[in-house]
């Protein structure tokens, strides 16, 4: 998955990508399932059925025969599209869940490392004073 690389590599401009792309796709599906609700509403009004009662499935199932197969498979097909969709969408989650654990383990470490008073040992091995300076003449 392009997210979690990304995610692994730190490399936030093509976390972002990903995240856009996939932003635009569920963007470009719920558009279109409104466009299909609206078209079963004309198609409901026009045969007089109420709206409530159409779907694609009702749709397939009362078409002339020639239309049926065609109508089933592009059912079949928006299926399988919308529950590819649902496990990306989950996946993403995941993925925003780890950034949002590892964002809060990086704050907690910086927090941690901005108060600790770092501790030197002189030459004998000795806790000795706070670390002002590193002694590079040994």
């Amino acid at each position: 998955m392009q997210q979690l690389e990304a995610l692994r590599r730190a490399d936030l401009k093509a976390l972002d990508a990903c995240v856009e792309a996939e932003s635009a796709v569920v963007f470009g599906l719920h558009r279109l399932e409104r466009q299909q609700r609206k078209l079963l509403g004309r198609i409901a009004t026009a045969l007089g059925v109420q709206t409530e009662d159409v779907s694609l499935s009702w749709l397939a199932a009362h078409a002339p025969a020639e239309y049926r197969e065609p109508l089933l498979e592009r059912l079949i097909a928006r299926e399988a599209l919308l529950e590819r969709v649902l496990q990306r969408q989950a996946c993403v989650q995941a993925v925003l869940e780890y950034a949002q654990r590892l964002f809060e383990e990086l704050r907690r470490t910086a927090v941690c490392l901005a108060t600790a008073s770092p501790i030197a040992y002189d030459r004998s091995g000795l806790k000795g004073a706070t670390l002002t300076w590193i002694d590079q003449t040994a």
